[in-house]
């Protein structure tokens, strides 16, 4: 890859436009300290190497908005407008994993939640289960009674009851 064509794939993420399509040449211009024109011509050919210098810083440094006045990278720290209050990049790390194991600790409660529920689901669907088969073997056991039984055995014997019956 050419220098041109990382610098230009830096400043696009570095200045996307609105639409998301290629570089904001007024954002970038005002950064670099340059006009539009200039950072439109670099696009084929190679920029000064102080002004990639200066992307690759802009990329690194801390942001100028309100959020993040008072902060400051000072000999491999974050120093924040705390006083005493510092981080290492390992000490970030252990924040977001912190927040990290928190969210998967939440994560993990509301499947155990979800899991309980089910259970007194399961408790209450067995109940249901066990009426509806006795349900179904009190309708078995009608089904198979001889007043009811069509074309069984059962049936043939009744009738020949009843006509023994009508015929004494």
């Amino acid at each position: 890859m050419t220098t041109t064509t990382r610098f230009w794939l830096e400043l696009s993420r570095t200045f996307p436009r609105a639409d998301c399509r290629g570089v904001d040449l007024e954002a970038a211009a005002e950064a670099l300290g340059v006009a539009p024109t200039s950072v439109k011509r670099w696009r084929t050919t190679e920029p000064p190497r102080s002004i990639v210098r200066c992307l690759e810083l802009h990329r690194r440094a801390i942001p100028a908005t309100k959020d993040w006045d008072g902060f400051r990278f000072f000999q491999g720290k974050l120093y924040t407008p705390f006083s005493n209050l510092n981080f290492t990049p390992s000490e970030l790390l252990h924040v977001f994993y912190e927040r990290e194991f928190q969210h998967q600790d939440k994560v993990a409660r509301q499947r155990l939640q979800e899991q309980l529920g089910a259970v007194r689901n399961e408790d209450e669907r067995r109940e249901i289960v066990g009426e509806l088969e006795s349900v179904i073997a009190m309708l078995n056991a009608i089904k198979c009674s001889p007043l009811v039984s069509v074309g069984l055995g059962c049936q043939k014997s009744v009738r020949r009851q009843v006509k023994d019956n009508a015929n004494r």
